[in-house]
């Protein structure tokens, strides 16, 4: 984590309020030089390859970005995690539509990059 925070960072995603990846770094004593927040996986891509600084990103959304021509690494931090949760009004799940689409979603396996929580129902 030392290393990281030398440099300026490119952070997606609003993960500099509660719990976010700014506020998990900052809680660590350190002092982050911030280039800039954007709120598309692409966009921070985009900005890392021209040089703008480092990117800390999930990893689900790298799963999902073009990094050709990049290097990325893991940070070996339990406490930089993200955790998301779905909810569902039982309006939707009266409705057909509703109840497959939960259905679908439940059965789905999670995004390349994530690890599954147990359920919390």
């Amino acid at each position: 984590m030392q290393q990281l925070v030398r440099y300026p960072l490119v952070i997606s995603g609003n993960w500099n309020t509660g719990g976010g990846t700014l506020a998990k770094i900052s809680a660590q004593g350190f002092d982050l030089q911030r280039r800039v927040d954007v709120d598309a996986p692409a966009t921070l891509v985009e900005m890392v390859r021209r040089g703008l600084g480092v990117g800390v990103q999930n990893a689900v959304a790298v799963e999902q970005s073009d990094l050709s021509g990049l290097t990325v690494l893991d940070i070996d931090d339990p406490r930089m995690h993200l955790e998301v949760a779905a909810y569902w009004s039982d309006m939707v799940l009266a409705t057909e539509i509703g109840r497959t689409l939960h259905g679908v979603l439940m059965e789905a396996p999670p995004p390349s990059g994530a690890v599954p929580a147990r359920s919390r129902d």
